[in-house]
C-alpha cells in the first residue's frame, strides 16, 4: 500500500489562517483555497503566517478571478480579445478606458465633412504665430518677454492661476521629496474583473475590435481609427513650442495629438525671466537678485543660528562696547599686555602670589604612570571624572603639577591629564608663587601648596616643587589646650605643676637639690621626697639573698670552662668535669626529656613495666618451645617446631606465603575489589554476573536465547541469531532500501 503524507487542513467552518503553526507548518484551507505557511523561529512556533499560494489568494493564470482594490500596471498590458470594461459616463473626458459602446455614442451622426480651420489660443505668457492653420500649416508658440528676475508662479496667499511675478518670502517652504518605484512583468491569461479603478500606463495595449458594435469591449485608437468618422481638408498640423517643452505627434497629417511635455532640465534650475534684463524667461539658476528681502520671521532659525554663533566669529566692533552695567564672566587669565585681567588676577597680583582654582585631593606618593595607571583613590578619597589633583610627591619631579581626571578607572588604571590652566599653554601658567588650595583628604584636607621652584617654569621639563603653605585650616585645640579663631592657650590644672608668669615653667615641689639612693614620686612625676638608706630592707628590696657562707665558700670557687661545681663538705666547694652529653642531660626540662637524651625513652629505647609482661617473665622455657597466652596474663609453652621456625624466620610476609606456598599471584588469586564483589554474589542456574557499578557486581537471568546469542563467535552470526537484515549494518545517515516495501505509513498533519 502506498504512503501518503497530509498536510494540516481545513474542510469546512471559517475562511482564513490557522490561530498558529509550527515554525516550517504548511495547512490549506478549503474555505478560502488558500495554502499558509508558518514563519519564523527555526525550531518552536511560528512568529507569523503568511499565504503562500492558492487562488484564494493568488491571481491563477487561468480561469475567472474577481480582483477587488485598485490596481496599476506600470508597464504594457496586454488585453485579450474577450475583454470588457465598464462603459464611462457619456461626459467623461479623462483617462478611464473607452468602450466600445462610449465611441459609438460619441461619433453617431458625424458622417463626412472638412476641417476648414484649426486654431491655437494659449495664455499671455506665450506668443502664438501661425493661427489659424485653414489648409496646412505649422501653429507655433513661443514665450512671451517678462521682466526682470520674474518666475512662472501661482499668486501669493491664495488660489488662482500662475502668472511671472517676483518670489516673496512665502514662496519659499522647506521640501521634502518621497519616491516610489514600482516595476513587474508577467502575463495574465484568464479573465479577469477588476472592481476598482484600473490605471494604465502610457504604453497600455488592447486587442482592436474586429466589427463595429455596440458593447462594453475596450476600443483602441486603431479601432478608432478604422472607422473612418472624419473625412479631413487640413492635411497636416504642426506644433511649435519654446524649447522647455518636447512637442511628440507634430504634424499630424490625418488626425492624432499634439504632445507637449516639460523638457529635462539642468538640476535646481528655475524658469525665470533674463538676471538684470527683460528677455524671455529660460531655466536657469537662482540669482541673488531673484530672492526677496527676508525678515528675520520668516527663517525659521535665524535666532538659533546668530546665538550659537560664536563671538569670534563675529566682525570685530569699531566703537567701544557698553555692557549695560553688567560682568563679563568666566576670562582666562590674561598673557598679553592687551589682554583684559580678572579681578583674581589682579588681586593676586598684588599679594605676590598665583592663585590657581582649588583640588578636590592632593596625593601623598609616585605615581608610577599617570596616563593610564593612575589610581581611582587618592588620600582616602575616591576620585570622580573631571575632579583636579594636586600632583607633588612624582620621584620625576618634572611630572608635578594640576592634573584633572579624565577616566577613573579600577584599582590603578585610571588616566589624567594635566589641566588647562596649568599645561604650560600658554607659557607661564605655571609660576614660583603658584597656590592651590586642597578641598578633601586623610592627610592634605585643608592644607595650601605653593610653588617653590625660583626662575622660569616650563611645564614637563623643569623640576617643580610644591610646599606646605599653610595647614592652619586643620590646626585644633589638643588635650590642655583651648582654641579661640587663631588663639591657642594653654589650659592649667591647680596639681598641673605648671606655672605661667612670662612664659611656661615648673613649680617648686619642696625638696632640696641634691642625689638620693630613694625618691618618692608623685602622679605628675615630681620628686617630692629623698633618702639614701643603707640597707636592703630600706630599699625595699624583698627578693634579694642576704649575706650567706654557704654564697660565699661558692663565690671562693675558681671555675673554668665546662666545669661544674659540687660540694666537698659543710660550706665547701669545688669542681669537676661537665661534659657536653652531661650539658644536655642537664638542660633537659621533664624526666621524659632525660630519658629521651640518655637513649632510654619509655616505650621507645625500653619497655614500660606491663603485667603480661611480668607474667611471661615467670615462664620456664625449654628447647624447642613456644610460650602462648592460656589466658589474661597468663602464658604457657609448647613445641615448636623446625617447620614453624623456618616461617617464622622469614624476614617478610611475601617470603612467609612462600614458606606456606600460598605465593599471591602464583599458588592463590591476588585480592580484588571485583573479585571480592563476585564472590559476595549467590548464584543460581541460569543467571548472568554484571556490573552495577565501579568493583560492584550483581546477578540477572541468562536466558536460552541470551546464551544462544552471547555464544555466537561474530557479529554477523550474532545478527543472524537476531534476526537482522542488511540494513542493520547500514550508515545511519545514508540507508539503502534494496528490497521490499514501507507500506501503509500515513504522515498526517491532522485539521484547524
Amino acid at each position: 500500500m502506498a504512503n501518503t503524507i497530509r498536510i494540516k487542513r481545513r474542510g469546512s467552518g471559517n475562511a482564513g489562517a490557522p490561530a498558529s503553526l509550527a515554525s516550517a507548518e504548511l495547512a490549506f484551507n478549503e474555505i478560502d483555497n488558500t495554502l499558509y505557511y508558518g514563519k519564523g523561529d527555526s525550531s518552536g512556533t511560528a512568529t507569523s503566517i503568511a499565504a503562500i499560494g492558492g487562488d484564494g489568494a493568488f491571481v491563477s493564470l487561468s480561469g475567472t478571478q474577481t480582483i477587488s482594490g485598485n490596481k496599476t500596471f506600470s508597464g504594457t498590458v496586454a488585453l485579450g480579445s474577450s475583454a470588457t470594461a465598464t462603459t464611462p459616463a457619456s461626459n467623461s473626458n479623462d483617462t478611464t478606458l473607452a468602450t466600445t459602446a462610449f465611441v459609438t455614442s460619441k461619433t453617431t451622426g458625424f458622417g463626412s465633412g472638412s476641417v476648414t480651420s484649426v486654431g491655437l489660443s494659449l495664455p499671455a505668457m506665450f506668443s502664438v504665430t501661425g493661427s489659424p492653420v485653414t489648409t496646412s500649416g505649422t501653429l507655433t508658440a513661443s514665450l512671451a518677454s517678462q521682466t526682470a528676475n520674474y518666475v512662472f508662479i501661482a499668486p501669493n496667499g491664495t488660489a488662482g492661476a500662475p502668472t511671472f511675478r517676483a518670489l516673496v518670502a512665502a514662496d519659499l517652504p522647506s521640501l521634502t521629496g518621497t519616491y516610489l518605484g514600482l516595476s513587474a512583468g508577467g502575463t495574465v491569461s484568464g479573465n479577469t474583473t477588476f472592481s476598482g479603478t484600473v490605471a494604465l500606463g502610457a504604453s497600455a495595449t488592447a486587442t482592436t475590435p474586429s466589427t463595429i458594435d455596440n458593447s462594453t469591449k475596450v476600443a483602441t485608437t486603431a479601432y478608432v481609427q478604422n472607422q473612418g468618422f472624419l473625412t479631413t481638408a487640413v492635411s497636416s498640423v504642426a506644433l511649435s513650442l519654446p524649447n522647455i517643452f518636447t512637442v511628440s505627434g507634430s504634424p499630424v497629417t490625418l488626425s492624432g495629438t499634439l504632445t507637449a511635455s516639460l523638457a529635462s532640465q539642468t538640476t535646481n534650475t528655475v524658469f525665470a525671466a533674463p538676471n538684470g534684463s527683460t528677455g524671455a524667461p529660460t531655466f536657469r539658476s537662482l540669482a541673488a537678485a531673484d530672492i526677496p528681502t527676508l525678515t528675520a520671521a520668516k527663517i525659521s532659525d535665524f535666532d538659533t543660528q546668530v546665538r550659537t554663533s560664536r563671538l569670534d566669529q563675529m566682525a570685530a566692533p569699531t566703537a567701544s562696547v557698553a555692557f549695560n552695567s553688567q560682568k563679563i564672566t568666566g576670562l582666562a587669565d590674561p598673557t598679553n599686555a592687551q589682554d583684559a585681567a580678572t579681578k583674581l588676577y589682579v588681586d593676586n597680583s598684588r599679594l605676590g602670589i598665583d592663585f590657581k582654582d582649588s583640588v578636590r585631593v592632593a596625593t601623598t606618593a609616585n605615581i608610577t604612570t599617570i596616563a593610564g595607571g593612575a589610581p581611582s583613590t587618592v588620600d582616602g578619597v575616591s576620585v570622580a571624572a573631571n575632579d583636579r589633583i594636586l600632583v607633588k610627591n612624582q620621584t620625576t619631579t618634572s611630572q608635578n603639577g594640576i592634573y584633572k581626571v579624565d577616566t577613573v578607572g579600577t584599582g590603578s588604571n585610571g588616566s589624567w591629564s594635566r589641566t588647562t590652566d596649568a599645561d604650560g599653554s600658554p607659557a607661564g601658567e605655571l609660576t614660583s608663587g603658584a597656590f592651590v588650595y586642597v578641598e578633601e583628604g586623610t592627610a592634605n584636607a585643608q592644607d595650601q601648596y605653593v610653588i617653590t621652584t625660583t626662575g622660569t617654569i616650563t611645564v614637563g621639563t623643569t623640576g617643580i616643587t610644591w610646599g606646605l603653605f599653610s595647614g592652619a585650616g586643620k590646626i585644633t585645640a589638643g588635650a590642655g589646650l583651648s582654641k579661640s579663631k587663631d588663639t591657642l592657650a594653654v589650659s592649667l590644672a591647680g596639681s598641673s605643676g605648671l606655672e605661667t608668669t612670662s612664659g611656661l615653667a615648673l613649680t617648686n615641689t619642696g625638696v632640696s637639690a641634691g642625689t638620693y639612693r630613694s625618691v618618692t614620686v608623685d602622679v605628675k612625676g615630681r620628686v617630692t621626697a629623698g633618702t639614701n638608706p643603707t640597707t636592703l630592707s630600706g630599699y625595699g628590696i624583698t627578693d634579694a639573698q642576704s649575706s650567706d657562707p654557704t654564697l660565699t665558700a661558692l663565690a671562693g670557687v675558681t671555675t673554668a670552662a665546662d666545669q661544674i661545681i659540687y660540694a666537698t663538705g659543710s660550706d665547701t666547694f669545688t669542681t669537676t668535669s661537665l661534659t657536653s652529653t652531661a650539658r644536655s642531660l642537664l638542660d633537659d626540662t621533664s624526666t621524659s626529656a632525660m630519658r629521651t637524651t640518655l637513649g632510654v625513652a619509655i616505650g621507645t629505647d625500653v619497655q614500660a613495666y606491663d603485667a603480661t609482661l611480668a607474667a611471661l617473665a615467670g615462664v620456664t622455657t625449654a628447647a624447642d618451645k613456644l610460650v602462648y597466652a592460656s589466658g589474661v596474663d597468663t602464658f604457657l609453652t609448647t613445641d615448636f617446631t623446625s617447620t614453624a621456625r623456618t616461617l617464622l624466620d622469614d624476614t617478610s610476609t611475601s617470603a612467609m606465603r612462600t614458606t606456606l606456598g600460598v605465593a599471591i599471584g602464583t599458588d592463590v588469586q591476588a585480592y580484588n575489589a571485583a573479585l571480592a564483589s563476585i564472590a559476595g554474589l549467590t548464584t543460581v542456574a541460569d543467571r548472568m554476573i554484571y556490573t552495577t557499578a565501579s568493583n560492584t557486581y550483581a546477578v540477572t537471568t541468562l536466558t536460552s536465547f541470551g546464551r544462544s546469542l552471547v555464544d555466537d563467535a561474530d557479529a554477523s552470526t550474532a545478527r543472524t541469531t537476531l534476526g537482522l537484515g542488511t540494513m542493520a549494518t547500514q550508515s545511519a545517515s545514508s540507508v539503502s532500501i534494496t528490497g521490499g516495501s514501507i507500506d501503509n505509513i500515513t504522515i498526517d498533519g491532522g485539521t484547524f
